[in-house]
């Protein structure tokens, strides 16, 4: 019997002998396949001891709500990888190490000889803006690189913007005039007006912690030339933070306003229309589509009458919102510039000084008379200048019969003059805007960067 047991485990032990110098074999053997690859690598490549090789596939998801198809024709060049600008950042020192004006050069540059160190590699579909008419994607990883090693990396980039989507019902088209307009906002500068010629997608910059859009809306009752407008915050169900791929599909429809939901077939002494919003919104992470529920739309209506007992509170001073620098290519100069003029006690004056980034642009508005501040709200003998294109001799910085002065909210627009900026090539230019409201209140001078490369 013990002997039977010595013999098993004699047995045994050979087994796991075996077993041992088999894995060993094994990984000698790998280790092997690992220094030749290495070796392989290195010299294929010129691989200096401190170097390693870097790939990298970028691929692109796209938010869940479907698109019209005039919509995708207009979204091809967002949505195509290609056109992305990538970077290769050093995790320890933040600097940018390789510098990518798109994924389809990078792709004819695979794989990249790079120092050994950890790296971050970001990508982006352009540049970001606080409100816009394209989506802006974006996306990052981290990898890293050994010497004599080809590290893979794979970078998804996901929409880092809001998609609100406008629409309005049949019964909206009969009642109200066709001259509607609509103004969305994320609440921190990013404003964009839509008119019936503008319906359908824009899309605002996420902020941390923001859980709410908002959407003003200005009709006219077609019937009786009622002016109305309203105010709606729109939150997320359950105070939820707002998220880079969430959308808002809203339909804007009519309401007869003093209708009793809880007896609606009493007629109202004096009804009147109003407007209600219907709102599905589809998140991003889960792709599923919810109705916001009444209580997440917050619904405001500037008070007519003035109030007998005024709140001695001073109104707010002016504010210039949005300002920065834009860097643009000169073989692609289409973007949205937009800056946020509020003034609560109305703008008295827009003060604009143009400073040239080259001779052509300069002698542009030198001939146009605008060499010298010019003031934007009271601008007098130079608004057919102005408001006229460059053809018939002016700069087109406003469109014909703007009204700036006595606003409390101007958006200065300038996104349809910045292709014709291009044509003056490459160059810096600056436009210096101070606001003073009719209180005598003014900002600081604020710049106003368009960067052509």
């Amino acid at each position: 019997m013990a002997g039977q047991r010595i013999s098993k485990l004699r047995k045994l032990t050979k087994m796991n002998t075996i077993r041992n110098i088999y894995a060993v074999l094994v990984l000698v053997a790998l280790c092997l396949a690992s220094c030749e690859m290495k070796n392989e690598l290195e010299g294929k490549y010129n691989l200096k001891n401190d170097e390693g090789l870097l790939t990298l596939e970028l691929m692109n998801k796209t938010q869940t709500t479907p698109v019209t198809k005039a919509e995708g024709v207009a979204l091809e060049d967002e949505l195509d990888v290609n056109t992305y600008k990538v970077e290769i950042i050093d995790k320890t020192t933040e600097a940018v190490v390789r510098s990518f004006k798109s994924y389809a050069d990078l792709k004819e540059a695979l794989p990249l000889v790079v120092p050994t160190g950890e790296y971050m590699i970001a990508a982006r579909s352009g540049e970001k803006q606080e409100a816009s008419r394209v989506p802006y994607y974006e996306g990052a990883s981290a990898i890293k690189v050994q010497q004599g090693m080809e590290a893979r990396a794979e970078v998804v980039c996901k929409s880092a913007m809001v998609k609100v989507s406008l629409n309005v019902s049949e019964e909206f088209l009969k009642m109200f005039a066709d001259d509607y307009v609509f103004t969305i906002s994320n609440g921190k500068g990013g404003v964009l007006y839509v008119s019936k010629k503008d319906l359908g997608a824009v899309y605002l910059s996420v902020h941390d912690g923001a859980t709410s859009i908002q959407i003003m809306a200005k009709v006219k009752e077609a019937e009786t030339g009622r002016d109305i407008q309203t105010v709606y915050t729109v939150s997320k169900p359950g105070a939820e933070t707002l998220q880079g791929g969430d959308s808002f599909n809203v339909t804007v429809k009519p309401i007869e306003e003093g209708v009793d939901p809880d007896d609606p077939d009493v007629t109202p002494s004096d009804p009147k229309l109003g407007i209600q919003l219907a709102i599905d919104l589809t998140m991003d992470e889960d792709g599923i589509t919810v109705s916001i529920p009444t209580e997440c739309i917050d619904e405001s209506t500037p008070d007519p009458t003035p109030d007998p007992t005024p709140d001695p509170t001073p109104v707010g001073g002016p504010e210039i919102i949005g300002v920065k620098t834009f860097e643009l290519s000169l073989s692609d100069p289409n973007a949205t510039v937009q800056v946020t003029m509020s003034a609560p006690a109305g703008i008295k004056n827009l003060y604009v000084l143009i400073q040239p980034g080259n001779a052509g642009f300069e002698e542009a508005i030198t001939m146009a008379g605008l060499k010298d501040q010019f003031d934007l709200a009271n601008l007098g003998d130079l608004k057919d200048v102005v408001e006229q294109p460059m053809e018939n001799g002016g700069i087109g910085l406003l469109a014909p019969g703007t009204v700036i002065k006595d606003e409390k909210e101007f958006i200065f627009d300038i996104s349809s003059f910045i292709p014709l900026l291009a044509l003056f090539e490459e160059g810096t230019h600056i436009f210096k805007m101070q606001l003073v409201d009719n209180n005598g209140n003014a900002t600081k001078e604020a710049d106003l960067t368009i960067a052509f490369k």
